[in-house]
């Protein structure tokens, strides 16, 4: 029913589309003016809060905002006086005002824009204040932000994407990252959390299905893309009148740099300022292509490292500098990689923290928890089993045991996990095919299947690498130890090393990784063991 009382007698649908534009037009207007009050209403406020004005001073301050005097309406009146109130030192009266000014931005859905002023210095921890400066006066063109955990980078990354389509109404945005399935909770939320924290949510869409933002008022649009499709990159299309002015690759060390050079390639077209930003933590390897990149000096690109030293402590919380603390205790090559940043590694091998120990029959029956893994197989691949211990305290892992078969399935396979294991021991299993596990469970066993998903291989493997010792007996598990010993980062066709682990020769370590999943997923939640 229209706001003057009377019955709408015909439903829009039903209307012709010169009448249903009139009617959409009318409601673009309102949307605008109800959008110019809450601007005011939020403005006065925050000009309020940052500066001791009079209360007969505020409708001075309006004109100099260069908004219409009509528009101090009783809302933002209300908040001026709480503003007022709350400088004064009523606690009360400063927390109403801070929520109504964020309720009325956030809420805000249509219509004009503020002025956009740049990145609040709130939002920028202190080691990225003058790279925003750097990117602000365009002095380079190319990025780079490697850098350990907790160093901000991504949070940067994604604050300076939408700064940038604030003040480039011709600019749409491309976010790259090597697998497409890991973006929705990685770049994505990290953009989302981006324009919540600037109070923009209003003047954004987000949208899952496509896996996008677009900027309501100007079409402004960001772009999600995996590089293991390059064909979605080649056909990417930004809206009439703009050009992707900036490009973000995330875990950019994953990437190769021919896959790199044909994203840019295809993505930088129809502008001459464009910017590429590329955040990675630094890999741990020094022969990485990209760490061999950084050395070589490039008129066009600037290496900005990071760690968590740079951010405000509070951000990150107590317990992630307990676990750096315990970290460079037990290992202190790992600490300097995986949270200062440092490439330690000499060469191509991705374990570099391999003991060959005998283990005894003494040191195996003072194990009070043993960590069992299987990977399936089948010709031409093989079974694999393994037996580990996990010592908490000293971060060391021990494989004392372990089992191959070619061209066996659960059936026969099942018998010989049952005479290496106890009734209550555990075995988590690769998760494909299901049915495995369960011919295990009616063998009596107890078996999982393991959880995986986007991103656990890098994650596993990081933290075998994060370890003080992985300490094998090499006589007792002569396959395991092979393959922890000779397995190494993937390479480029000519040659040059990537962060990309190969799916190949590995069997006896995914069995590791699987046995110890529930550690290095920091849970013990109890799963159904029939799956």
């Amino acid at each position: 029913m229209p706001r003057d009382g009377t019955k709408n007698l015909k439903p829009l649908n039903t209307r012709s589309k010169d009448v249903q534009k009139e009617i959409q037009e009318k409601g673009r207007e309102a949307n605008k003016e109800r959008w110019a009050k809450k601007t005011a209403a939020r403005d006065v406020a925050k000009m309020i809060l940052s500066a001791n004005i009079p209360v007969d001073g505020v409708k001075t301050l309006v004109k100099k905002m260069g908004l219409p005097e009509t528009e101090l309406n009783v809302q933002a009146a209300l908040i001026a006086g709480q503003a007022m109130s709350g400088i004064k030192g009523n606690d009360k009266s400063a927390r109403l005002v801070l929520e109504l000014s964020r309720e009325i931005g956030d809420n805000a859905e249509t219509g004009d824009e503020a002025q956009w002023n740049g990145l609040p210095a709130r939002v920028i921890g202190k080691g990225w204040s003058d790279i925003y400066r750097d990117i602000l006066d365009r002095r380079h063109t190319h990025y780079d932000f490697p850098g350990g955990r907790g160093s901000l980078k991504s949070s940067a990354c994604g604050l300076f994407l939408i700064d940038d389509l604030e003040r480039n109404k011709d600019h749409s945005a491309l976010v790259v990252r090597q697998i497409w399935e890991t973006m929705r909770d990685s770049v994505y939320a990290q953009i989302v959390w981006a324009i919540d924290e600037l109070g923009l949510n209003g003047k954004y869409v987000c949208t899952k299905s496509p896996l996008q933002i677009r900027r309501r008022d100007t079409n402004q649009t960001i772009f999600f893309r995996g590089a293991d499709d390059p064909m979605k990159i080649k056909s990417l299309r930004p809206p009439n009148g703009q050009y992707i002015g900036i490009v973000w690759n995330e875990e950019a060390d994953q990437v190769s740099p021919d896959s790199w050079r044909n994203i840019l390639q295809s993505a930088l077209r129809g502008g001459d300022d464009s910017i590429v930003m590329r955040s990675y933590n630094t890999p741990r390897s020094k022969s990485h292509y990209i760490n061999i990149e950084t050395l070589t000096p490039e008129p066009s690109r600037i290496v900005w490292p990071s760690n968590y030293l740079d951010a405000p402590k509070e951000w990150l919380g107590q317990a992630f500098y307990d676990l750096a603390d315990e970290l460079k205790s037990a290992n202190e090559q790992s600490y300097l990689h995986e949270y200062m940043g440092e490439p330690v590694g000499t060469g191509a091998s991705v374990f570099e923290n391999i003991a060959q120990r005998t283990i005894t029959d003494d040191d195996i029956a003072r194990y009070d928890r043993i960590y069992n893994g299987v990977d399936w197989g089948f010709s031409p691949d093989c079974w694999a089993f393994v037996r580990c211990y996990f010592h908490a305290a000293t971060r060391k892992l021990y494989i004392f045991d372990e089992a191959k078969e070619y061209k066996k399935g659960p059936r026969d396979t099942g018998p010989i996990v049952k005479s290496r294991i106890s009734d209550s021991e555990i075995v988590t299993c690769d998760s494909t095919p299901p049915e495995n596990t369960r011919d295990y469970n009616e063998q009596g066993i107890r078996a999982v299947r393991a959880v995986k998903g986007p991103g656990s291989v890098i994650r596993r493997h990081q933290w075998l690498q994060g370890l003080s010792e992985i300490v094998i007996d090499a006589a007792r598990c002569p396959n395991t130890y092979r393959e922890f010993s000779e397995y190494e980062y993937e390479r480029t066709k000519t040659g040059e090393l990537i962060s990309g682990y190969p799916d190949k020769d590995n069997h006896f370590i995914d069995a590791v990784c699987y046995s110890t999943e529930s550690i290095w997923r920091h849970t013990e939640t109890p799963r159904k063991y029939l799956t």
